[in-house]
């Protein structure tokens, strides 16, 4: 969220679920796949032509649901992910596509993963422990395709066709390469899957994905599908070396990475191998952050660097980190708005960026208006909202905290300026309308709100409210004398002390809260923001020099 951005109130809880092909544009004929430039895969030796206006994606990020396991006084948290996602990561060479269309190549390395333990399914969904599956992955050795193992691969490409009964049929379309195209049940003409093997070395199998919108005109898609099968031409795959060309290098030197735990290292070269394949897509190292994006404009990089150290500095000062990180804090930003909305989906297209705590990253987007100066400032105002997201998670230990507290702060720290090498925090444009909620809020209630209950139908006014909370608790309340002199500044650290300790939002909340009278917080709370004088103090308080 940011000052410019009044309609972007994100949600840290969102799981972006990308559901490619939807469309919103109606068209007097309908629109469909015409053949575009062609693009080559080194890894795995292919050269293909794509349909018109494909751009390449990154990998999506793992799903990562924590459990948690009580064992008397003990408490125990447990990461699972999707099985189905592991599996299909490990294979996948590279995403091209757009909101209206996506086709995904896979190398098919691995045997339907059967054997691999599960811990618990949801429909659709079957969850493992990580390192349950990477043992299962170390003991697996070449397979030999048939047609019966092709189709216990592919039931986990095709969720609807997981239940059906998946027929494979023979249809070459390129000289060089020999195609099987496979169909189930339940496959409509919206999830088109082609399994290619080379004519001279049929040992190596791709599945080559073709995701369309429902829109798109289906006897001419299927045309240039064909076309860009025809094309396929394969050779050697080349070994792939450390390609520096990808890595922006940072001016300043990093420091030491002595504290990078072996989780930490992992999930950094995970993030590194996404883009691998990707020609258009870098990324940037900094003390706190790898960036992963495709930014052409440098000095746009430049402000996003800046802008994220920054505020991360800002964060650790007021909440300080206990433990050194077990995950890289990761941000993806894109080049276009278009990209984005391909990426998080199409029920978050009115974000303008998004921290997804289940997938571990945070994503930003350009805007489509303005001058280049104020899009650069939109995009660096989006991470200090969503930033706090990213770092409480982190240094909470990837907890879940109570939405009065993370919001509260996500919109408080939406008002931080940089003024030369020091930072301030100013007002942002909901301060003027925290005074018409001031006096009939429920504080009680918002500090017991629910995800689903703060983010309802009362978004608008909660996001408002939990603002003028924070603001009051960081710094006005600090600047009241006199009968409303009070302690109620001490709130948010103790809340985040709690939780470290407890690991429980609600019980973080209570103990934060403990012993305040709450008749007088919400006379206090009512003065400061009746009071212009008592504003304009709490403005000048600088909470970073204190």
């Amino acid at each position: 969220m940011n000052k410019y951005y009044r309609l972007l109130n994100i949600s840290r809880y969102a799981i972006a679920i990308v559901l490619l092909g939807l469309g919103q544009q109606t068209w007097a004929r309908k629109p469909y796949l015409k053949s575009g430039r062609t693009v080559t895969i080194p890894s795995i030796g292919l050269k293909m032509k794509m349909p018109k206006y494909a751009k390449p994606n990154p990998a999506k990020s793992l799903t990562v649901k924590t459990l948690v396991q009580h064992r008397g006084t003990e408490t125990r948290k447990i990461d699972v992910c999707l099985l189905e996602e592991l599996w299909l990561r490990d294979q996948l060479s590279g995403s091209y596509g757009n909101t209206k269309f996506m086709v995904s190549v896979y190398e098919m390395r691995l045997p339907a993963p059967t054997a691999v333990k599960t811990v618990f399914k949801q429909p659709g969904h079957t969850f493992v422990f990580k390192s349950v599956y990477e043992q299962w992955l170390d003991a697996q050795k070449p397979v030999k395709w048939n047609k019966e193992k092709m189709r216990s691969w592919l039931k986990y490409l095709l969720p609807d066709g997981s239940n059906a009964n998946i027929k494979l049929t023979q249809k070459n379309f390129s000289r060089t390469a020999i195609t099987y195209y496979a169909e189930s049940n339940s496959l409509n003409a919206e999830n088109l899957v082609y399994i290619v093997t080379s004519q001279t070395a049929p040992i190596r199998h791709l599945a080559i994905q073709f995701k369309l919108a429902p829109q798109l005109e289906r006897k001419k898609s299927l045309r240039t599908i064909k076309r860009c099968l025809s094309s396929i031409s394969f050779s050697p795959p080349a070994r792939l070396k450390k390609d520096e060309k990808k890595r922006i290098i940072s001016r300043k030197k990093l420091t030491a990475k002595k504290d990078w735990s072996p989780q930490y290292i992992a999930s950094r070269e995970r993030v590194i191998n996404n883009i691998k394949n990707l020609d258009d897509w870098w990324y940037l190292e900094t003390d706190n952050f790898i960036v992963v994006a495709n930014i052409d404009n440098r000095k746009t990089v430049k402000e996003l660097k800046a802008g994220l150290e920054k505020s991360r500095t800002v964060f650790m000062q007021i909440y300080p980190i206990k433990e050194p990180l077990k995950a890289v804090s990761v941000v993806k930003a894109f080049e276009t708005r278009k990209e984005y909305i391909a990426y998080i989906g199409k029920q978050y297209e009115w974000t303008g960026g998004l921290w997804m705590a289940d997938k571990k990253e945070l994503v930003v987007s350009p805007m489509n208006f303005g001058s280049a100066r104020t899009r650069r400032k939109m995009l660096v105002d989006v991470i200090q909202h969503e930033g706090f997201h990213q770092y409480i998670y982190f240094a909470t230990g990837e907890q879940h905290t109570a939405v009065w507290f993370n919001e509260g702060n996500a919109t408080f720290f939406e008002g931080i300026e940089f003024k030369g090498k020091n930072a301030v925090i100013e007002t942002t444009y909901r301060t003027e309308k925290v005074p018409d909620l001031a006096s009939s809020a429920n504080i009680e209630k918002l500090l017991t709100m629910s995800n689903n209950e703060f983010y309802g139908i009362n978004k608008q006014q909660n996001y408002i409210l939990a603002y003028g909370l924070m603001f009051f608790l960081q710094k006005g309340a600090r600047v009241m004398k006199g009968k409303y002199k009070n302690s109620y500044s001490e709130i948010p650290l103790k809340y985040y002390q709690a939780i470290l300790k407890t690991s429980n939002a609600k019980q973080a909340t209570i103990i934060a809260w403990r012993g305040v009278d709450m008749k007088k917080f919400n006379q206090a709370f009512n003065k400061f923001w009746s009071s212009k004088s008592l504003l304009k103090r709490a403005v000048r308080y600088n909470l970073l020099n204190r």
